[in-house]
């Protein structure tokens, strides 16, 4: 059995995310003192296909920057009722997937992640030096 798939022309695809994340003034004036300048995030949304076209840009990167970061694929950890779960009460961290490099200033580059379930749920470790990212 063959699989084709189709991904020419912009009717294909559907903008699902899109964010700007700019690091706080204080860091970028004294980014000695900070591991990172933008914290990881998780998108705030999940995502129904296992496929995704992803691309970062940052207009201001020298040329031997060429990775914006990771995104991950994750799941959340199930929670009991049971005080013995956790000792601590915190909520248990979540299980990664997957892990995918995203390219800096490149096209748009095609992500296939593992299909655990029927939606996906994402996060984006940008990388430490980075002051400011367009993530789409």
């Amino acid at each position: 059995m063959t699989l084709i798939l189709d991904i020419t022309g912009p009717a294909r695809w559907e903008l699902a995310y899109s964010t700007v994340e700019e690091a706080p003034a204080d860091r970028v004036r004294f980014k000695s003192q900070y591991n990172r300048l933008i914290d990881p995030f998780d998108l705030p949304i999940t995502f129904d296909s296992h496929v995704l076209a992803v691309g970062a840009i940052y207009k201001k990167a020298p040329p031997t920057w060429y990775n914006a970061g990771q995104l991950i694929q994750f799941v959340e950890r199930t929670t009991i009722n049971d005080p013995s779960w956790d000792d601590n009460g915190s909520t248990p961290e979540p299980v990664i997937i997957d892990r995918k490099n995203v390219r800096l200033n490149q096209s748009l580059e095609l992500l296939v992640f593992q299909r655990v379930s029927g939606e996906m749920r994402l996060g984006f470790n940008p990388r430490p030096w980075i002051p400011k990212l367009l993530l789409r």
